[in-house]
């Protein structure tokens, strides 16, 4: 009896442990099962991944062959304009070389012809320095005196002028017009010198001896200014007069008629 007991009671152990053994292998074949079917996606998700991964590394290799493709051109293309650009420059350079010894040569040519001028010259000027020495020892003619007077006068070098016109004035060989040009220039100076009575001597001689000259007019005019200055009201009003009567189609004319109004 009590060994049928202790038998019930190993069989029962025994089951329970193989049920319990069988449960918990249930339950780890169940976690593994779950296991591998995580796995499996996971494995599917990194699959679809990498599968992904290599499309845009083959782009992206795709991409950086092209670019290195056209890379590999700019540079053939860069080379290329450089070579180009390095035959310009050498060619310019050439050009230029060849320009400046041309100008070299004709620099010294020019150097050349203007040493053969300046030797043309030094001749030229030795034979008019010579020619005007010898100038300079004739005497002066009276038109070279008269030319060189009135050129003084028209500079306003009256001082310079006065000698030449006063020593003119006592020699032959002017025409009339010229030596009533030398008193009429003689009678503006004094005047211009504040000398009245020698303009006076001058204006006098100019309408005496060449009446009709066309300094006569004003020689009149000067002398009723001249006389005029001297507190002489008579022989001023005489001389305007004289003027408007034979000369009334000239310029002083308005001037003495106003002159002779203000008396």
């Amino acid at each position: 009896m009590i060994q049928k007991k202790l038998l019930i009671t190993l069989v029962l152990t025994v089951f329970i442990v193989i049920s319990c053994t069988t449960s918990e292998e249930l339950r780890r074949r169940k976690l593994v099962a779950t296991q591998i079917s995580q796995s499996g996606k996971l494995t599917a998700d990194l699959s679809s991944r990498l599968q992904d991964f290599e499309e845009r590394l083959s782009q992206t290799v795709g991409k950086v062959e092209e670019l290195d493709h056209q890379r590999k051109a700019d540079l053939e293309n860069l080379s290329k304009n450089q070579n180009d650009s390095n035959k310009q420059v050498l060619e310019q350079l050439t050009s230029l070389e060849e320009q400046i010894k041309q100008n070299e040569k004709n620099l010294l040519l020019l150097r050349e012809q203007i040493n053969e001028q300046k030797k043309f010259i030094a001749k030229v000027t030795k034979v008019l320095t010579s020619q005007q020495s010898a100038r300079s020892k004739r005497p002066q003619t009276n038109a070279s005196k008269f030319s060189h007077a009135m050129s003084l006068v028209k500079k306003y070098h009256y001082t310079k002028a006065r000698p030449i016109l006063l020593e003119l004035s006592q020699k032959r060989g002017l025409s009339a017009k010229q030596m009533a040009r030398v008193l009429h220039s003689l009678g503006i100076i004094e005047y211009k010198k504040k000398r009245f009575n020698q303009s006076i001597v001058h204006f006098s001689k100019l309408y005496t001896k060449y009446p009709k000259s066309v300094y006569a007019p004003n020689s009149l005019l000067h002398l009723g200014l001249l006389f005029q200055k001297k507190k002489n009201k008579e022989q001023a009003s005489d001389a305007w007069r004289e003027l408007i009567s034979k000369f009334p189609k000239s310029r002083h004319v308005s001037k003495a008629k106003k002159l002779l109004k203000a008396i």
